[in-house]
Parts: structure tokens; C-alpha cells; sequence
């Protein structure tokens, strides 16, 4: 991007309307006016989402923590994250 001194006139009422729908953009989200707070929320519903999905379809492959000192590391390392999730 060009520094703003040296842009056109045409160039700087484009950025000016640009940042003028950012604005409205915000508004228009309702309780989220930051773009990646947003983009955080549907990230983590998405995630949540996927493991409950996950555990639903295979349910065999969750095993008990005291089988393996790995899988009870993972176990613990996903439910933080559920635990930032929910």
C-alpha cells in the first residue's frame, strides 16, 4: 500500500469508502465488532463441534487415560481445550 501523502485523490476516497464499510460491517455483526474475535468464535464452535462429532462416530478410539502415560497426557491436553471452549 502506498503511503497515504503520496496516494491520488480517487485513491484516497476509495480507502476513506473502504473504511467507511468496515465500520459498518462491525455494526452489522451485532455483539461482535472485532473481526477476530469473530473469527475466533466460529473457529472454537467449529472445533467443539468437530470432537463431539468425533466422539459420537468413534467412539472406540477413546480409551481409558490409565492404558497409556501419552493418551493420558493427550486426554488432559484436550480437555483444557474443551475446558477454554465451553
Amino acid at each position: 500500500m502506498k503511503d497515504f501523502d503520496k496516494m491520488t485523490k480517487k485513491e484516497k476516497e476509495d480507502l476513506l469508502i473502504q473504511i467507511l464499510n468496515i465500520s459498518d460491517d462491525a455494526k452489522g455483526d451485532g455483539d461482535s465488532s472485532d473481526l477476530f474475535t469473530q473469527s475466533f468464535n466460529e473457529i472454537s464452535k467449529t472445533w467443539s463441534d468437530s470432537l463431539k462429532e468425533f466422539e459420537n462416530l468413534y467412539p472406540e478410539y477413546l480409551k481409558d487415560e490409565k492404558t497409556n502415560p501419552l493418551e493420558k497426557y493427550e486426554s488432559k491436553w484436550t480437555a483444557k481445550i474443551r475446558k477454554k471452549l465451553f
